[in-house]
């Protein structure tokens, strides 16, 4: 099965704001992107060999690009001689900072992501980056995934899928009644009823809980993109569609994805993928966790851009 790229049903409106690479270098950076504001942090090694590489950074589930793990990551790898753009998804929200408070009302959905990646891979481009190395942790690992079935730029050397997401009906609806108590497919067939009625598909609905919010306000289309059955959310499906090489970083004590590390020990992995087990971490890679996974990173990504 090959997906139809959700490029050509996404109007991509880039305006760059920064004029140049030297200039921007440790600093937040924007574009305008389809109306709304995007933000990102840009960080140039001094040290770097690979002046025209960089990894671009995706954060987690309404995380953002400053939470620890991607901070300490993009910094390690400043260290280790890299340059990186750490971008905060919108979400919905222009020039959005911070974790999304679930109090806000949600009118973002997971696919959107795809389409912001794209514009920051044209962003860098302008910069004068001409190879860059995808990095997603956890959901954004799974976006990453999403939009490398589905792109065919020449830049993308390479991905880094940490932790990436798992998805299947069963667990969603299982993880819905432990959080909330709630009956996923009644407000799931509700979300859809509503989201294909034009007076109110915008509107917010207040179900018993949304990701990992308790009694949000959301809209019906935010919800089934969600919540609906979708393979595209389920990264170890995703990965027969990549042709770069990846690498996938998985902490041996990480019960978020608990089911991740099984899966990909009994899936017959192409050899474009390496897996790494890094035992003792768990999903946010702490501390020495982390050098630890910023080498797995760095050793991994060097052979591409040294042969």
């Amino acid at each position: 099965m090959r997906f139809q790229p959700l490029s050509q049903l996404i109007t991509l409106l880039v305006v760059l704001l920064l004029p140049s690479w030297g200039e921007t270098a440790g600093k937040d950076v924007s574009l305008s992107y389809n109306g709304i504001e995007l933000n990102a942090h840009f960080l140039k090694s001094p040290e770097t060999a690979h002046k025209d590489v960089a990894f671009l950074m995706v954060h987690g589930t309404l995380a953002h690009n400053r939470m620890e793990m991607i901070a300490s990551t993009q910094s390690l790898l400043e260290e280790a001689g890299w340059n990186s753009l750490a971008i905060n998804l919108s979400l919905g929200i222009s020039n959005r900072h911070g974790s999304y408070k679930c109090e806000h009302p949600h009118r973002h959905t997971h696919e959107e992501a795809v389409g912001e990646i794209s514009a920051w891979v044209q962003w860098l481009k302008h910069q004068g980056i001409r190879k860059i190395v995808l990095l997603g942790h956890s959901r954004g690992g799974s976006q990453v995934a999403w939009y490398l079935t589905e792109q065919v730029d020449p830049v993308i050397r390479g991905a880094v899928l940490v932790a990436p997401s798992t998805w299947s009906m069963k667990k969603a609806m299982l993880s819905y009644k432990e959080r909330f108590n709630g009956d996923l497919m009644t407000w799931l067939g509700k979300a859809l009823l509503f989201s294909k009625q034009s007076v109110s598909r915008d509107a917010l609905i207040q179900p018993p809980g949304f990701i990992y919010c308790k009694d949000a306000k959301v809209t019906p289309r935010s919800f089934v993109s969600y919540y609906k059955a979708d393979p595209r959310k389920d990264t170890p499906n995703l990965l027969k569609h990549i042709a770069v090489p990846t690498l996938i970083a998985v902490g041996s004590e990480d019960r978020v994805v608990a089911d991740l590390l099984p899966t990909l020990q009994s899936s017959k992995l192409s050899k474009n993928f390496k897996l790494s087990i890094i035992d003792g971490a768990g999903h946010f890679f702490p501390d020495l966790d982390g050098d630890t996974l910023a080498e797995e990173i760095v050793n991994f990504v060097d052979p591409l851009f040294t042969q």
